[in-house]
């Protein structure tokens, strides 16, 4: 084949839709990979979490509300002013 006659190398626009033209395919794939997922999900009964089944019965945004509260800690030690037992709160 003679040079003269060659296809000319890629444009930067043919190289842009020729990676937007592979986008939207891994597009198409992922969207249907997700459909069946989510039929799959469809079908399957919910399975009851450990967390649903130690809630109290009753008001469920109470035991939320409940379960997610500060924990209780202990009050400190009265500090007498002693040096000795005086150092810094960050180590």
């Amino acid at each position: 084949m003679n040079p003269a006659e060659e296809a000319p190398p890629p444009s930067n626009v043919d190289r842009i839709l020729s990676a937007i033209a592979g986008q939207a395919a891994a597009i198409q794939q992922h969207e249907q990979i997700l459909s069946e997922i989510l039929q799959r999900l469809n079908l399957q009964p919910p399975a009851p979490s450990s967390q649903e089944s130690q809630l109290p019965p009753g008001n469920p945004s109470q035991a939320l509300v409940s379960s997610l509260s500060e924990p209780k800690l202990p009050a400190p030690e009265r500090f007498d002013g002693s040096p000795e037992k005086c150092r810094g709160f960050i180590t």
